[in-house]
């Protein structure tokens, strides 16, 4: 039993080594769900991981343990690396903090990681990058509004920019007019 307590322990400390902002940032943000439930159109669980994924990542019950849910959650986000690499080459010399706030954009939706902040990270155009991921959508719910305003600070952090724009949370209701402000 201690064996089995000690590869588990080893495992665990290996996989958070990789992408470790990015696990923290989801699994804050996406919360803990042993069974499934409905996340907007589609079924999730776990750490909001879609069904279908989590079935082709190996998942196969209906009642799934924080462990296989981590997994799962790190497995995904190993998928999301080749598209992020796609788009932006020089990904794995990104600061880590910049890592894992664009896996977990991607994690929510590939066209998190658009044409323009891609454009703007590999043109260096920091700030630029940080207002893109915190402004460039809808906002149209206020959990997300939320979450990637973080990642927008978690990039600033590693690209040691200074911004001179708004960058804590909006309140309920001021996401747009801030977004008028501010972006582009």
């Amino acid at each position: 039993m201690k064996k089995l307590i000690l590869i588990l322990i080893a495992f665990t400390a290996t996989t958070f080594a990789e992408y470790p902002t990015a696990v923290r940032i989801i699994k804050n943000f996406e919360g803990f769900s042993a069974k499934a439930y409905a996340d907007k159109d589609q079924k999730a669980i776990g750490y909001g991981t879609e069904l279908r994924r989590a079935m082709r990542a190996g998942f196969s019950g209906t009642v799934i343990t924080k462990m296989e849910a981590t997994e799962i959650l790190l497995k995904c986000i190993k998928e999301n690396v080749p598209y992020i690499k796609s788009k932006i080459p020089n990904f794995d010399s990104l600061p880590e903090t910049v890592q894992g706030a664009l896996l977990s954009a991607a994690y929510n939706s590939y066209s998190l990681i658009g044409p323009k902040l891609c454009k703007y990270i590999n043109n260096e155009q920091y700030a630029e990058a940080c207002i893109e991921l915190a402004y460039g959508h809808k906002g149209e719910l206020y959990g997300l509004v939320k979450r990637r305003f973080f990642e927008a600070r978690q990039m600033a952090l590693g690209f040691k920019v200074k911004l001179d724009f708004r960058l804590d949370v909006p309140i309920k209701g001021e996401f747009e007019l801030l977004k008028k402000q501010y972006y582009r």
